[in-house]
């Protein structure tokens, strides 16, 4: 990206950035309800698009879980990368969104997640919330009042992304999948090194199954690297300055 203002040299623009090839996820992954959850949910793939349905009461806690798990196992360093299209409205506190868990008990060793809630009301417009909890961690970066966070976001879609290195596990959103801000960070050293990964569903009223989607779904080795081609991003700021 360049910008040529008052100057009257000539000006090249910059090669395209190029990004890594990347493949969806379309298939691979297992079902299974945690805890309590009913009716059993479920999920579906058209290649692009993952629809995942879900009960369950909570996935907010230290004891037990209850909501739909879309998953795989993964070992060692790795990445979850997803768009959140939609959260079904079955509560104001449903959740869809992905989770890394070191066993499919309702009250794992250690987990972490982030997830986005459905749109409601707000004074001046509609938002969406996205929600992110740590369990069973060894250290979290900013103090243990940082283990739960939550957050005001724009209308979906929403991306997110949770990434695995050494000890370290973080979650991350995105309104563009360009820029990422993180929102839980912490070691782990009871983490297993075979985990499990993958989307996640709660409904938060039993009996009443949540639908929500998910698009761009990727798991990848966890460098961090790009692993989708991202959109543009929504807006670009520039202010003068009296500097090169």
């Amino acid at each position: 990206m360049y910008l040529k203002s008052a100057d009257k040299s000539t000006a090249r623009p910059l090669p395209p950035a190029k990004f890594l090839p990347y493949a969806p996820i379309g298939s691979g992954f297992q079902d299974k309800d945690i805890g309590t959850a009913k009716p059993a949910g479920g999920s579906v793939s058209n290649g692009k698009e993952w629809t995942v349905t879900g009960s369950g009461t909570e996935i907010w806690t230290h004891g037990a879980d209850s909501f739909h798990f879309t998953y795989k196992q993964v070992t060692g360093d790795c990445t979850l990368i997803t768009r959140v299209e939609s959260v079904g409205n079955s509560h104001p506190n449903a959740k869809a969104g992905i989770m890394i868990r070191s066993d499919l008990n309702d009250t794992p060793a250690s987990k972490l997640w982030i997830a986005l809630r459905p749109f409601q009301p707000a004074p001046n417009d509609k938002q969406s919330t996205v929600e992110a909890y740590m369990h069973g961690w060894t250290n979290v970066y900013g103090g243990s009042n940082w283990e739960r966070q939550a957050y005001g976001v724009p209308m979906l879609p929403y991306w997110l992304k949770i990434e695995r290195v050494g000890p370290t596990i973080a979650a991350y959103a995105s309104r563009d999948g360009t820029s990422w801000a993180t929102i839980v960070y912490g070691e782990y050293q009871k983490m297993p090194a075979t985990a499990y990964l993958g989307l996640a569903v709660c409904g938060f009223k039993n009996g009443t199954l949540n639908t929500s989607t998910f698009s761009h779904v990727c798991i990848t080795g966890g460098t961090g690297g790009t692993v989708v081609v991202p959109e543009p991003p929504e807006s670009l700021l520039a202010s003068p300055g009296d500097r090169e």
